[in-house]
């Protein structure tokens, strides 16, 4: 995924978050960041967490960009 980050420019353009997943025994979500380009639709990032909340999603993201430093989001950091 960091590739994606780093190499395709459409991952500083658009972003699609897919919240449908669940693993109810034990009460987690798992939500699915992609872009998309000539290609087909590629992965950005996989948050499991406890819930779908704005603040949840929020940290998640901070948390993917902090890990991907300079190459989050094809350099935008955004």
């Amino acid at each position: 995924m960091s590739r994606v980050h780093e190499k395709i420019l459409q991952s500083s353009e658009i972003c699609y978050m897919d919240a449908s997943a669940s693993f109810e025994p034990l009460n987690t979500s798992i939500t699915l960041l992609y872009t998309s380009c000539a290609v087909g639709v590629l992965p950005l990032g996989l948050f499991i967490t406890s819930d779908e909340l704005e603040i949840t999603l929020e940290k998640a993201l901070n948390l993917l960009k902090s890990i991907l430093s300079q190459h989050a989001f094809y350099g935008r950091e955004a």
